[in-house]
């Protein structure tokens, strides 16, 4: 046999089910020859001539296909992409989460600036790493349906399904965009007169409000040192906070890009104050000290009580966060089709 028609006949044969290879590379081969027939001296142009005319290998081979051959069957497709989704979105937040957990455990707390650095690296690292183990694990659950025990169990329970397996339908009120701009300009004017009467009250009297007082005895709680940090926070979270708005506004409604934008000023927020919850110092030390003597225990006690309050906080500030904002994602992914 040619080499080159040899070489094509293997392309079509490995991609077919082994128990017809040898009937579909000999029947390839007599129509390739029937083809080659008409000039009986035929050179390698004409033997390219004809394997084009056949088509390419995998085109061949998939009309020896009995049955259709995916990955998902096709039933369950839009199952499996809301599936996908579901499962990205969850791990996206939950690297954003252990990025957090990660980076705080490496912090030098004398350099809490890096925290930064290392934040932004973990997060990404942990994008790809957890983002293509939900997919593997997403798409190797619904491959599964073609091993014959899982595919019998499943075709079971579809045949002896009931009424009442059947979901709720979603409700939501079908606001037209202009009265859901209304709603969104004043919860916008109501939250920047909050954000910024709070966070200027704040700074005016950082020094003076925020104090320890015990039998008499008067300590400032918070370090001075800090009072820039908190201004940038509080400057800059306001600002993201209505540029979110600003585009909610612009939008009209919820939509892939506005809960995206949400996200990020949540999670912008909520690391901003992780961040500085863990700051060296933030409470100064007398404070800590005035404690101890007033309950009678040591300085190490009181610290110890203070590092398991931070992190106590640290943890339902992330878990809050994670938990209503993947709530937010799984409602808007059920109702984006319904309400078209």
């Amino acid at each position: 046999m040619n080499k080159t028609i040899e070489k094509y006949i293997y392309s079509v044969t490995r991609r077919c089910p082994e128990d017809k290879r040898d009937e579909i590379s000999k029947e390839l081969e007599s129509n390739i020859m029937d083809m080659l027939q008409n000039d009986p001296n035929y050179t390698e142009d004409d033997i390219e001539t004809v394997l084009h005319k056949l088509g390419h290998p995998i085109d061949v081979a998939y009309q020896y296909q009995t049955t259709n051959q995916h990955v998902v069957d096709p039933r369950f497709y839009q199952d499996f992409k809301l599936f996908v989704k579901v499962g990205l979105i969850f791990s996206s937040m939950l690297a954003v989460v252990v990025g957090i957990i990660t980076s705080l455990t490496e912090m030098d707390v004398n350099q809490p600036g890096s925290i930064f650095g290392s934040l932004i690296s973990h997060i990404l690292s942990n994008l790809s790493t957890f983002g293509l183990s939900v997919f593997a694990l997403i798409t190797l659950a619904f491959w599964s349906y073609k091993l014959p025990k899982v595919k019998a169990n499943i075709d079971e329970k579809l045949k002896n399904w009931k009424v009442s397996d059947l979901i709720d339908v979603p409700k939501f009120d079908v606001t037209p965009d202009v009265k859901s701009r209304v709603k969104i300009l004043v919860e916008m004017i109501f939250v920047a007169i909050i954000l910024i009467t709070s966070g200027t009250l704040f700074l005016l009297f950082y020094e003076t409000v925020f104090i320890l007082n015990i039998n008499g005895v008067t300590s400032q709680f918070l370090n001075s040192a800090y009072k820039g940090v908190f201004t940038f926070f509080i400057i800059s979270s306001i600002t993201i906070t209505m540029l979110n708005y600003l585009y909610r506004f612009y939008a009209g409604r919820e939509t892939f890009y506005t809960l995206l934008t949400s996200t990020f000023t949540e999670f912008y927020g909520a690391i901003f104050v992780v961040i500085i919850l863990l700051l060296p110092e933030l409470v100064l030390i007398q404070n800590y000290q005035m404690l101890a003597d007033y309950f009678n225990t040591s300085l190490v006690n009181v610290t110890n009580i203070a590092t398991i309050i931070t992190y106590s906080t640290i943890a339902i500030i992330l878990l809050t966060s994670f938990i209503y904002y993947f709530i937010r994602w799984i409602k808007y992914l059920k109702n984006r089709n319904f309400k078209r």
